[in-house]
């Protein structure tokens, strides 16, 4: 699935299974990529409550996010019309198999770590924020892996999307801009603000600061 070699951050042949699978079709990429946004949709609301324990306001909270829910959507749209993944037949060749669910479990773990490492070398406060919000994104993977225990829509389809690392950089890059990521990000992060977490874009320098992480890690 993911071509590459140290590109996505984890060593990518422990997830492979040792067998072949061929390219997915467009269409079935499409089918399995709708799929899997509404997935992860549904996860999040229940996952909402990890964040009480940091938040006064969860009502408000959960606007925040239902208010971008729609951005989000249009840039995973771009992102799959843009990555090149699939192929035009369902007679498409044949790539190493990936074990997608060993994937997102072995990238929840990494993510964790990191915000574990991230916890320990600031203030207690905002260790407390990074630690439950850490608590929300693996209460989302959990979730996500829950509702495809009986095999992921790419099994049913025996397909897998082909990923080149650089390609996804650069599409992520793209897209980011296209959606005007920055400045999405910035009102997101306000709006949390304004749901009681006073301590994250505590002034609109941080919060540019913020939403412009997402596309200075992509170069």
């Amino acid at each position: 699935m993911i071509i590459g070699e140290g590109k996505a951050g984890f060593n990518e042949t422990a997830v492979l299974t040792g067998d072949m699978i061929r390219i997915c079709s467009c269409d079935e990429q499409h089918i399995c990529m709708n799929e899997i946004k509404n997935q992860a949709v549904h996860c999040i609301t229940p996952c909402l409550s990890k964040l009480e324990q940091i938040i006064d306001k969860m009502d408000d909270l959960k606007a925040c996010f239902e208010k971008k829910q729609q951005i989000l959507a249009k840039f995973l749209i771009c992102f799959e019309n843009n990555i090149n993944s699939c192929v035009d037949t369902v007679n498409g060749t044949h790539i190493p198999k990936t074990n997608i669910s060993e994937l997102f479990r072995i990238m929840g773990q990494s993510l964790t770590k990191q915000a574990h490492n991230m916890a320990n070398i600031i203030t207690s406060s905002l260790g407390t924020i990074i630690n439950t919000t850490n608590e929300f994104g693996v209460c989302v993977n959990d979730c996500f892996l829950n509702k495809n225990d009986n095999g992921f829509c790419y099994d049913r389809a025996n397909c897998q999307p082909i990923v080149v690392a650089s390609k996804a950089r650069r599409t992520l890059r793209r897209c980011s801009n296209a959606m005007k990521w920055r400045k999405e990000l910035g009102e997101l992060c306000q709006c949390i603000v304004d749901a009681g977490i006073p301590t994250v874009c505590s002034n609109k320098p941080k919060r540019k600061d913020i939403g412009a992480l997402i596309t200075e890690n992509k170069t």
